[in-house]
């Protein structure tokens, strides 16, 4: 197997205290042309903090400039949580707007993660399937696509791609699809038997990477632990990634490491890792599936 470069993205969290600009510079570095962009940057949630303020207009001369595609806004956090339909149904349609504006073609829908929730599985379930029939309206009129991302944390509600898979089910709503993230499915402890008996894989519209090496303490690994790909991971990427191949997924994957390390580090430094995170992911691997 070979991972095409063109099918390959870099969320801008692998970017972090960097311009739009050098962000782009970045990712042109290694070669790639695909990016996410991310509303979670500063402590605004706002649609016009995925620019950096910046007008449509002068966003979209930028990203000409350096041959960059739009994959994705991330997020809508917390998108079953009753308490915020109005307040996300607002956020969303913002999103929205600006996407249509800046070419991108999706939205990434994330759950809430609360150890406090009293609901039912099956209340979950019905919350998550009502408020997915209210933001498919909103991503019809836009022509957009809902990218529906499960968090494998321990209190997160929920935690499993064939549960968001059974909610878009119940909404009737043809706009939305998967996000399947490499650290939230080992942190939900997936196998590859499970995945197979229960995702289709034409239901993925994008696969998150990040790569974890040893932890030496007992405890949930956290996001701040997400790094890049090296041959010290822990969470098998190079295992998964083969996995959905061998599944018939052909579509984009994009890192998406969160510790805020890497905010020290140069962009050649970052672009080199990146490089090395791709080799390893064409890698053979002896996964049974």
């Amino acid at each position: 197997m070979t991972m095409q470069i063109e099918k390959m993205a870099l969320n801008r969290k692998v970017a972090q205290n960097r311009s739009l600009e050098r962000f782009f510079q970045l990712t042109a570095e290694v070669g790639m042309h695909q990016v996410e962009l991310r509303n979670d940057m500063t402590g605004s949630d706002a649609p016009e903090t995925v620019i950096d303020q910046m007008s449509a207009a002068d966003f979209n001369t930028l990203r000409a400039n350096y041959g960059m595609k739009i994959l994705t806004i991330n997020a809508v956090q917390q998108f079953n949580q009753p308490a915020k339909l109005v307040e996300n149904r607002q956020l969303l349609t913002g999103l929205a707007e600006l996407a249509v504006q800046i070419g991108s073609p999706a939205i990434i829908f994330v759950p809430e993660v609360n150890p406090q929730d009293t609901r039912t599985p099956q209340q979950r379930l019905e919350d998550a399937a009502h408020h997915l029939q209210v933001f498919g309206d909103i991503l019809a009129n836009y022509h957009l696509t809902g990218l529906i991302e499960p968090l494998g944390f321990m209190a997160s509600t929920m935690r499993y791609p064939w549960t968001a898979l059974r909610a878009i089910e119940l909404s009737g709503r043809t706009e939305f699809k998967l996000t399947i993230d490499t650290f939230h499915f080992f942190l939900a402890h997936i196998t590859a038997a499970q995945f197979k008996a229960n995702v289709d894989v034409k239901r993925i519209g994008l696969v998150h990477l990040s790569g974890i090496e040893p932890i030496h303490e007992l405890r949930e690994v956290l996001d701040e632990d997400r790094m890049l790909i090296t041959d010290c991971d822990m969470m098998q990427n190079v295992e998964q990634v083969h996995l959905f191949e061998s599944l018939g997924y052909r579509g984009d994957y994009s890192f998406e490491p969160f510790s805020t390390r890497l905010a020290d580090e140069s962009n050649e430094q970052l672009a080199n890792e990146i490089a090395a995170s791709i080799n390893l992911l064409n890698q053979p691997t002896a996964m049974e599936v």
